[in-house]
């Protein structure tokens, strides 16, 4: 019989890192194997079942400056600043500035959310970006995590006056 610790050890140690296959198949290539078909299995041919996260938009494509309108017309989220930019895997900052449809800022905005999302996976970065006010109409938002490479959205959700709305970001990670 297995002390306590020793299978508690052993449990721990075939949980995944990730709970996206491709994100196993990434952790594999990166130290030269192909990963098996199951947490227990040895590595060896593997093809995820997972779709490819094809890039709605290319890498080069960012741009500091970009504006991107919310679903409702009210408002576009403009990105000021990026580390890195264009966008790559892992932590991204950014700063971002809410908008009116005249392109001045809007001081009584306050951006409550911005969450990253991989369509094609259904799933999100796996950490929560704060979002900070640097000044009126103006956020930090950091960490933008996206962990692989493919096509992602970040997802401002905004707030003026007490009235909801979206703004949709897409971004392309390389691999």
């Amino acid at each position: 019989m297995f002390p306590a610790i020793v299978r508690l050890m052993i449990a721990l140690m075939t949980v995944p890192i990730f709970a996206c296959e491709h994100s196993r198949d990434s952790r594999a290539a990166a130290i030269g194997a192909t990963a098996g078909t199951g947490p227990n299995e040895p590595a060896g041919p593997h093809k995820s079942a997972l779709p490819d996260a094809p890039c709605l938009v290319q890498p080069e494509d960012f741009s500091l400056g970009q504006e991107t309108r919310s679903k409702d017309g009210r408002f576009s989220v403009r990105i000021v600043d990026a580390q890195p930019a264009p966008p790559a895997m892992f932590n991204n900052a950014w700063q971002v500035e809410v908008v009116g449809p005249d392109g001045a800022t809007m001081p009584n905005a306050t951006v409550i959310d911005a969450e990253p999302y991989m369509p094609a996976h259904d799933h999100n970065g796996g950490y929560a970006a704060k979002v900070t006010p640097t000044e009126p109409g103006r956020f930090d938002v950091t960490p933008l995590y996206m962990h692989m490479g493919g096509g992602w959205t970040v997802t401002f959700t905004v707030d003026i006056e007490g009235k909801t709305g979206e703004a949709v970001v897409d971004v392309c990670i390389p691999e």
